[in-house]
């Protein structure tokens, strides 16, 4: 199976080989009066406000560019919103409901800003409550992986969560953070992973520079080398 997520920019990467592809576009949901505050959600179920619908809509419109086969969501009330004005916009019935898709928990962290968590972690106090990423990553990509097999060489729209995006991307790039802001409110989410005869995905090649290897990092540039050898030949 191949797995391949939407680029909202442009078409997605072409896929080689005799076995379609499924694509998936990741959107998180809009705004909420504790997004807007800059307040931890996580499990909290917020109601989605009047500018994050505003976003929906225009997620939903760009969206309509393309052909889509369903729309799946958290079941939070801010995810299922948002879904269902995409889904209203496609002209596709009324998303389902996947709880693999759920925000990450945040336990004793929810309802607090994050000036507040930066002020617990200062402490050192323990996050009672604080969902790992090892344990988002692995309920949302298997569901992920489930979508695609119902729907093969289609395509699905999957309304979620900034946690839950975050967390799948750091898994398929192989990353320990993200940009701040990359996985804003209301917005598709860009990444192609696929592989072949497995149930699991893997990232492809992307247009970030390549770190050099140790070996390339411990080679001398060549005028550095040049100054180095004019040193050592000059007389003292």
């Amino acid at each position: 199976m191949i797995v391949r997520l939407w680029r909202p920019a442009e078409e997605a990467a072409p896929v080689h080989g005799t076995v379609s592809a499924t694509t998936i576009a990741l959107v998180r949901h809009g705004e909420t009066d504790w997004n807007r505050d800059g307040r931890i959600q996580g499990s909290t179920d917020i109601a989605m406000n009047d500018r994050g619908r505003r976003q929906a809509r225009a997620t939903a419109a760009r969206l309509a560019a393309a052909r889509w086969d369903a729309v799946v969501t958290s079941p939070l009330s801010r995810s299922a919103e948002t879904a269902g004005i995409i889904a209203r916009r496609l002209g596709l019935p009324e998303p389902g409901h996947d709880p693999a898709l759920a925000e990450r928990r945040h336990g004793i962290l929810e309802g607090l800003t994050r000036e507040d968590r930066r002020r617990l972690e200062a402490d050192a106090v323990p996050i009672e409550g604080l969902e790992s990423r090892v344990s988002v990553v692995s309920r949302a990509v298997p569901a992920l992986l489930a979508l695609a097999g119902r729907h093969p060489g289609g395509a699905v729209v999957a309304v979620t969560h900034g946690g839950v995006i975050q967390s799948v991307l750091l898994h398929l790039w192989e990353r320990a953070a993200l940009p701040s802001g990359s996985v804003a409110n209301g917005r598709s989410t860009s990444c192609a992973p696929r592989r072949r005869g497995s149930n699991s995905c893997r990232r492809t090649p992307s247009s970030r520079p390549r770190r050099p290897g140790p070996t390339e990092r411990s080679r001398p540039r060549p005028r550095a080398a040049a100054r180095a050898a004019a040193r050592r030949t000059r007389p003292t």
